[in-house]
């Protein structure tokens, strides 16, 4: 066989074995992008175990990470580890949003101790960048790659993805479980313990990732003074997910973790054109309260806001956090030191739109503690603590003097929410700009964000 004959087997080799990853970014990126890197470096077994380069998704360059089951097996090899440790290199000196298609089974253990060394300089090439990691789980991310996953900025799954620490075979043994690996290990689990941001459909990969680039890079769409000027309708009896729809651009809100911490919505949006994280606490969801997991999951979503350079917008209407001996034996106060971490160097805006008592305001609403504009609706209340609580210790000598001590606590009460607890008490104190009526809320956010990106 001849030197152009050698040539021709060899692609023709390389595209049989690469046919199934390439098939499966062919419905990820736009048609006919992708630009494959090194395309025949350190072939094995046949074939290319990890296959990367550039291509674009809805018009936009991406760089693209993909492991390639069709060769051993899936198995994470030293050789297939040196080789994804240099296409992650590669991608983060190209500067560009990277997008990682994991799909292995684990690590060869017949490779010894040396697999260990391995397994850790795959964690160590997931560096922190100025552009977003997305991470793709094609089939299984097992081990070292479901450790890998977690340290990308976006996780997406779909119904065929399967993502463990530990081999589910041996764990379904050990734990005598039955089911398959997708209904124990798969994308319902992971997206509720918060390890995955986005369950798909595979179709719709494609078109999520175009609109999640659009909102962390787009400038967004000229938007006419109907659009920007408008009132809102009935938001205070909304949802917080509507509340966010409604306040947000038209179609533009993308939720993150839905099924994770749910007493807290999540996501990122275009507010007049401008992109922004939002949060927004659910008190359909435990009261709204604050616990671990919601404090977590607000974390996440300000993490990529510093990455991205975004405004975080947070509307409140939360009682605090719960009076527990659950919530003391809890991660709680390691979360909050992680939150207040997040948090720092994002310009942040604050509307309480309801309740902000206790810590419920000191995480969410206080500018000492880095908001740097925060707006209430004339219906908020913002207080210490509960009103049932408040009126007791701060009019409780009335109370013990009255002549009708039931009637004289039902006034505490109120008067505590009325007075002590009305916002334009906080305003006065400087601890709220501006007391607004609810409908006005997108027109005040608007402005806001105009000055903030025109400093």
């Amino acid at each position: 066989m001849d030197r152009k004959q050698l040539l021709a087997e060899r692609q023709k080799q390389h595209k049989q074995c690469t046919k199934n990853v390439k098939d499966f970014l062919g419905n990820v990126i736009d048609d006919q992008s992708f630009v494959e890197s090194n395309e025949f470096f350190a072939s094995e077994n046949g074939g290319k175990s990890v296959v990367w380069g550039q291509a674009s998704i809805g018009g936009k360059l991406v760089f693209v990470v993909a492991q390639n089951s069709e060769v051993t097996q899936g198995g994470m090899s030293k050789q297939q580890a040196e080789k994804f440790v240099k296409a992650c290199n590669t991608a983060y000196d190209n500067n560009l949003p990277t997008v990682f298609v994991l799909d292995s089974c684990g690590g060869k253990i017949e490779e010894g101790v040396a697999l260990l060394d391995s397994y850790a300089s795959i964690l160590a090439s997931a560096k922190e960048t100025n552009q977003p990691s997305i991470c793709i789980v094609k089939g299984n991310a097992l081990g070292s790659m479901a450790l890998f996953a977690s340290l990308c900025d976006f996780v997406y799954m779909t119904e065929e993805s399967v993502m463990a620490i530990n081999s589910p075979a041996v764990l379904s043994a050990q734990e005598n479980l039955s089911g398959n690996a997708n209904v124990l290990f798969g994308a319902k689990l992971q997206g509720e313990t918060g390890a995955c941001t986005f369950v798909v459909k595979k179709e719709e990969l494609s078109a999520h990732i175009s609109k999640l680039l659009d909102t962390l890079y787009g400038v967004g769409e000229d938007l006419s003074d109907a659009d920007l000027n408008k009132a809102l309708g009935k938001i205070e009896s909304a949802s917080a997910v509507d509340k966010i729809k409604q306040i947000a651009d038209k179609d533009s809100f993308i939720e993150c973790y839905a099924d994770y911490a749910k007493n807290v919505v999540a996501g990122l949006a275009k507010i007049g054109g401008y992109s922004v994280g939002i949060v927004a606490t659910n008190k359909d969801e435990l009261g709204g309260v604050l616990c671990p997991g919601s404090l977590s999951k607000i974390s996440k979503i300000a993490d990529i806001c510093y990455l991205g350079g975004l405004p975080l917008i947070s509307l409140v209407d939360c009682q605090g956090a719960p009076v527990s001996m659950r919530l003391e034996q809890s991660s709680m106060l390691s979360d909050v030191a992680k939150y207040v971490q997040s948090i720092e160097g994002v310009k942040r805006i604050s509307v309480i739109t309801g309740n902000a008592i206790g810590i419920g305001y000191t995480l969410l609403a206080s500018k000492s503690l880095g908001c740097d504009s925060v707006i209430a609706w004339e219906s908020a209340v913002v207080a210490p603590v509960a009103k049932e609580v408040g009126g007791l210790v701060v009019y409780g000598d009335e109370i013990a003097k009255a002549d009708n001590p039931v009637q004289a606590r039902e006034d505490a009460i109120a008067k505590y929410e009325q007075v002590d607890s009305d916002p334009y008490y906080a305003a006065e104190k400087g601890l709220i700009d501006k007391v607004i009526e609810a409908k006005y809320t997108r027109i005040h956010l608007i402005a806001e964000l105009q000055a903030m990106f025109n400093k």
